[in-house]
Order: C-alpha cells, then sequence, then structure tokens
C-alpha cells in the first residue's frame, strides 16, 4: 500500500514536471518561472520523504525477517547439538540422532525458510 502510493506521487510528480517544460516558455513570459521552480522543489522533497518511508519500512521487515530466520536455524543447531550430546531425549523416538542426520537438517534448513525470505524481498 506505501509503495503504491509512492509510485502513484511519482507519476504525479513527473506529470507535473513535464507539464512544467513544455510550458517553460509561457512560464517565463508570465514572470512564473522562480515560483514553479520552488513548487517543484518541494514535490521533490515530499516525493523523496515518501521514498525514504517506504524504504525504512522495507528494511525493517527484511531485518525482522532475517533475524526470526536465523533464530530458527539456530534453534534447530541447539536442538541437533545437545541431542547428540545426550541432553535431550524428546522428539526423536528413543533413537539417537545421527550426525548425518543433524547435518542435513542444518543445510537443509535454510532451504526451508528461502520461499519467505524471497517473499519479503519482493513486498
Amino acid at each position: 500500500d506505501v509503495n503504491r502510493r509512492n509510485f502513484q506521487a511519482l507519476r504525479q510528480l513527473s506529470g507535473h514536471f513535464l507539464d512544467r517544460l513544455r510550458g517553460m516558455e509561457t512560464l517565463r513570459i508570465f514572470g512564473r518561472g522562480e515560483a514553479e521552480t520552488e513548487n517543484i522543489r518541494l514535490a521533490s522533497q515530499d516525493f523523496r520523504q515518501r521514498t525514504m518511508e517506504v524504504l525504512r519500512m522495507a528494511f525493517l521487515s527484511s531485518g525482522v525477517l532475517e533475524f526470526f530466520t536465523s533464530l530458527s536455524i539456530a534453534l534447530v543447531a541447539v536442538y541437533f547439538g545437545f541431542s547428540s550430546l545426550g541432553a535431550l531425549d524428546f522428539g526423536h523416538y528413543g533413537t539417537a540422532v545421527t550426525l548425518s542426520a543433524g547435518f542435513l537438517a542444518l543445510i537443509l534448513a535454510p532451504e526451508f525458510f528461502q520461499p519467505l525470505r524471497d517473499l519479503g524481498t519482493i513486498y
């Protein structure tokens, strides 16, 4: 929603700028060149602020997403580490977790979260 509003503001700014360029001679004749330059400057600053809001939201959401993804992978690693040491005996039905099974799970854990990361990148 914020991104859509930002693109709409960009379209408006582009249209405003193009109209002023096409009517530059008329603006000069009536002495409105400086005033329209100020209007374009204000519109550009407004667009800059909107863009910074979009970027702030994107960086915050991707940072939170990366944090929870890394935390989940770390919890998987801790679980397999403690179960390999014999400190945990639940979740694997009374059999010991082998090193290869734990290693395979740790390799596949980031791939499990990759679609979620891709969604965060696209959004």
